[in-house]
C-alpha cells in the first residue's frame, strides 16, 4: 500500500498537469499563465490534502537564496512556486513569444530587490532568554524494546538535560515521543504510568525552568493522542498540546483502507486520535508565548499560529528517525519557509539530527549531534502581508483556485464550440 498506491496516487498529479497541457489551445503568454497556475494549484491540493504529506513544494529551491526566499513572507510558498514555474514555462515557450520570459525575469529581479530591502531594514533583537535543545539518537526499532531501554533512554536525557551554565534556561525542549512511557489523563489531572517518572523530571529541573517533552497521552475516555506537555519543578503537568495533523500510515490508517482490512480479517493499526485546531499557547513564568508544534506540522503552510494569534517563539519537536537524511533534510526547509511566512523565529527539536534554530528572516543553524544546545532567538517581526491575508480569509487559496478552474473549464468548451463551428461553416462553403 505504501510503497505502490501511495505513489500511484502521487502521480495523478503530472496526469492533471498533462491534461491541462492537451486541453489549453492558447499560445503565448495566456499559455505559460494558465498552465503554471494548473501546476501551482495541484501542487497545493497534493501537499494539502492527498498524502497529507506536505514536502517538496517547487519553491523550496530557493531555501539557498536568503534575497529571493523572502518573497514567501508576501505570498506563501505557493506564491514562490508559481513564480518559479511562471519562469520554467516561459523558458520553454519562448520561441512562441519572448514576452513571458522578460516579465517572469522581471518580477524576479523585482523580488530579489524586495528581499534585499526587507533584509538589511528588519531590525532584529535578540531575546535574552535561553532554550536548551536535547535531541537524541536512539534507534527507532530500539525505542520500545524494552522497559529497561526506556528507563536508560529516559536517564540519557535527564542528565544531558540537567548540565549546568551560567543562566539557567527557560525551556528545556525535548523530541517528539521521547518519553516512552504513557501520560494518562484521570478526573484530578495527570499523570504517568510510573508516577514517579513526574518526581524524576521535576528533580532534573532547576528555579523557573519548564520541560516541554513528547509523549502519549491515554485519556479516561481511552482515547489516544500524540501530545507534547509542560512541566515545572513546583507544578504538576500544567500545559497539553495535542498533535493536529497526523501522519498516514504512522498514526492513523485511512479509512477506506481501514475497511479493506477489516474485510480481509486483519488487524489494523490503531489509530491516534486529532487534537483540536483551537489550542491554547504555552505562557512561560516570564510572560513570553510559545506555539508548540510536533513533526511536519510546520510543513503546512498558514497553520503556524491560528488567525491573528501572535507569538514569541514557534517550537518544533519532531520524532525524525523514521526518515533517512533526505527527508529530514526537507522537512527542515519547509520549517525554515514556515519561518520566513510568519516572521517568528523557530527552534527545532529532532530525534536523530537537524536540531537547531531558523530566524525570523530565514537564517538557519543546524546540529547534527546528539549535544544539547543553549540557544537564544530573535524577537518576532511585524505581522508579515501573508499572515494578514491568512488572518482575513482562511480558505482564500481554495477559493481562487475553485474560481480558476472553473475558467479553464468554461474556456475549453468554448474553444471546442468555436472549432465546431469553423468546421461546419468549412463543410457548408464545399457543399
Amino acid at each position: 500500500i505504501v510503497f505502490i498506491c501511495v505513489p500511484a496516487i502521487l502521480s495523478l498529479y503530472f496526469l492533471v498537469i498533462g491534461a491541462c497541457s492537451y486541453c489549453l489551445k492558447q499560445e503565448g503568454g495566456g499559455r505559460v499563465a494558465l498552465l503554471s497556475i494548473s501546476t501551482v494549484c495541484m501542487e497545493y491540493l497534493r501537499c494539502e490534502y492527498a498524502p497529507a504529506v506536505p514536502l517538496g513544494q517547487v519553491g523550496s529551491v530557493w531555501v539557498t537564496i536568503p534575497y529571493l526566499m523572502q518573497s514567501v513572507s508576501l505570498f506563501g510558498i505557493y506564491g514562490l512556486s508559481c513564480m518559479t514555474i511562471v519562469l520554467a514555462y516561459s523558458i520553454g515557450h519562448i520561441k512562441c513569444s519572448v514576452l513571458p520570459f522578460v516579465v517572469s525575469s522581471a518580477v524576479c529581479l523585482g523580488l530579489l530587490g524586495w528581499g534585499f530591502l526587507r533584509i538589511s531594514d528588519s531590525q532584529l533583537t535578540v531575546n535574552n532568554s535561553i532554550v536548551r535543545v536535547v535531541p537524541t539518537s536512539f534507534e527507532q526499532l530500539d525505542k520500545f524494546k524494552s522497559v529497561e531501554s526506556r528507563i536508560n533512554h529516559l536517564k540519557q536525557l535527564a542528565e544531558s538535560s540537567a548540565t549546568p551554565s551560567s543562566q539557567d534556561p527557560m525551556l528545556v525542549l525535548w523530541p517528539e515521543t521521547t518519553i516512552e512511557f504513557t501520560l494518562c489523563q484521570h478526573g484530578l489531572g495527570y499523570d504517568f504510568s510510573y508516577p514517579e517518572i513526574k518526581k524524576y523530571l521535576q528533580k532534573m529541573l532547576s528555579g523557573d525552568s519548564q520541560l516541554l517533552a513528547g509523549i502519549v497521552l491515554r485519556t479516561a475516555s481511552n482515547h489516544v493522542y500524540n501530545v507534547v506537555f509542560g512541566l515545572t519543578k513546583d507544578e504538576d503537568v500544567s500545559y497539553i498540546y495535542k498533535k493536529r495533523f497526523l501522519a498516514p500510515f504512522g498514526e492513523f490508517m485511512p479509512p477506506i483502507l481501514r475497511r479493506i482490512s477489516l474485510i480481509l480479517g486483519v488487524h489494523a493499526m490503531d489509530d491516534f486520535n486529532r487534537g483540536d485546531i483551537l489550542q491554547e499557547q504555552l505562557l512561560l513564568k516570564n510572560g513570553l508565548k510559545i506555539n508548540p508544534i510536533i513533526c511536519y506540522e510546520g510543513s503546512f503552510t498558514g497553520q503556524a499560529l491560528l488567525p491573528f494569534q501572535r507569538t514569541d517563539l514557534i517550537t518544533i519537536s519532531t520524532n525524525d528517525a523514521w526518515f533517512r537524511y533526505n527527508g529530514k533534510e526537507q522537512q527542515f526547509i519547509s520549517h525554515v519557509f514556515r519561518a520566513v511566512e510568519e516572521g517568528v523565529a523557530i527552534i527545532r527539536c529532532a530525534n536523530g539530527g537537524f536540531s537547531g534554530y531558523v530566524s525570523p528572516l530565514g537564517a538557519y543553524n543546524v546540529s547534527l549531534s546528539d549535544k544539547p544546545q543553549d540557544l537564544t532567538f530573535h524577537k518576532p517581526l511585524p505581522t508579515t502581508f501573508y499572515r494578514w491575508i491568512v488572518n482575513h480569509c482562511t480558505y482564500w487559496l481554495e477559493i481562487v483556485f475553485g474560481i480558476y478552474f472553473s475558467y479553464i473549464f468554461l474556456l475549453d468548451i468554448m474553444f471546442r464550440r468555436c472549432n465546431r463551428n469553423k468546421q461546419g461553416s468549412n463543410i457548408c462553403r464545399r457543399v
